[in-house]
């Protein structure tokens, strides 16, 4: 005769793990409102003004065993019903019937759970999104995927993703170009290894050996305020063009290091300060649709498995 199945079912087991999530975000939410959750410090503003009294006079009606219609003691006693604040919220009818009223401990009381029911919704956000990350097939760029049920984090791009000894990691960094952050770095090698080349600038760019860390938005953005085209090949660039692609570097990167963000645009191009951009404003070409500098429409393509924009005003092949 066989056992009998006693495994738990699957929506029990998901039921069991949201609730000991959500109680754990109500403890951690208690831990950081105490002086609230304490009854320490009153709550403020509108949680005083306007929904505490329409929810005390709301409970206070269901507690007498009415339906509260109208208020007559806020907003010159306009229908109830027209606010969604009030009687359709189930808070309001809970307290009426099971809590005798709406106080302020119970206000309090609802607070923390409003923020642990936040950080339990987000949290199960965010599990959904990284399952469904973790069952996407991995890209060609990427170097090391490590998987679990429901996550998954991947390096993408490295020169080399392996153990190696100390010498071993020495004969790598002396492959890498010159780091244009660094004051004893040598341009020279830069300028020649492209000079040298038949691969695309916007190829050469991205190719650590030739120039460290310059990723997809500075080779954009620098080939398009130097004004050179990304399929230019290397051997086709003047000697001055090449210099002048290393200055432009140098100083992006450094304005990038300071400001912790990207923004290649001049302040007097700028519509509002630096601190106001939101991501991805300020920049000329990057995920843009036209030039930031004469507004005609961008060329889009493919450069080394990277989208690559350039400006056929600005930057003539």
């Amino acid at each position: 005769m066989e056992a009998p199945d006693t495994a738990m079912p699957d929506h029990a087991l998901r039921w069991r793990t949201d609730l000991s999530v959500f109680l754990w975000m109500l403890v951690l939410a208690v831990a950081a409102y105490a002086p609230v959750a304490c009854m320490q410090y009153a709550l403020k503003w509108d949680m005083v003004d306007c929904y505490l009294p329409w929810r005390h006079f709301a409970a206070d009606a269901f507690a007498h065993g009415t339906f509260p219609l109208w208020d007559p003691y806020q907003s010159l006693g306009y229908p109830i019903y027209g606010d969604l604040r009030s009687v359709f919220y189930p808070d309001a009818l809970f307290a009426g019937i099971f809590l005798g009223g709406f106080g302020v401990r119970t206000l309090h009381v609802l607070f923390i759970v409003h923020l642990a029911l936040a950080g339990t919704g987000m949290y199960l956000l965010a599990g959904h999104f990284a399952r469904r990350t973790a069952a996407v097939a991995p890209a060609a760029t990427v170097r090391l995927r490590l998987e679990m049920d429901d996550v998954a984090w991947e390096l993408t791009g490295p020169m080399r993703c392996a153990l190696v000894t100390p010498d071993e990691k020495r004969a790598v960094t002396a492959r890498l170009g010159p780091d244009p952050l660094r004051r004893n770095a040598d341009p020279t090698r830069f300028r020649d290894r492209v000079l040298a080349s038949a691969k695309p600038i916007g190829l050469l760019l991205m190719e650590q050996d030739v120039i460290a860390g310059v990723g997809n938005v500075y080779r954009s953005e620098v080939l398009n305020i130097v004004g050179i085209d990304p399929r230019r090949p290397g051997r086709s660039l003047h000697p001055d063009e090449v210099d002048a692609i290393w200055a432009e570097v140098v100083r992006q990167l450094r304005l990038g290091v300071r400001r912790n963000r990207i923004v290649t645009m001049d302040r007097a191009e700028l519509s509002k300060p630096i601190s106001r951009l939101l991501r991805g404003e300020g920049r000329y070409v990057y995920k843009q649709e036209r030039c930031g500098r004469c507004g005609t429409e961008l060329d889009v393509f493919d450069v080394a498995g990277r989208t690559a924009w350039s400006c056929p005003t600005c930057q003539p092949g």
